[in-house]
């Protein structure tokens, strides 16, 4: 079964995940990142700034597979 790396950016540094998590496959990997994203971004709790972004990427041993991103931008 694969393994997966989940890394987080919230700013610096940039948390890398160097153990990983073996998972059946990338549908597994998919719905463990964004019930982890969802749990992440709860404990925020107001901390993402305005012209911040927030990343998780999600690599397997052939590197990137996907990432979920959420940022914020002042519009006026």
């Amino acid at each position: 079964m694969p393994r997966y790396f989940f890394h987080v950016s919230h700013g610096s540094p940039e948390i890398r995940d160097t153990i990983g998590t073996v998972l059946t496959d990338e549908k597994h990997a998919w719905d463990e990142a964004t019930r982890a994203c969802g749990e992440m971004i709860s404990e925020l709790d107001g901390q993402l700034s305005i012209g911040t972004d927030w990343c998780m990427e999600v690599d397997d041993a052939k590197g990137p597979v996907f990432e979920i991103r959420f940022g914020a931008k002042k519009l006026r």
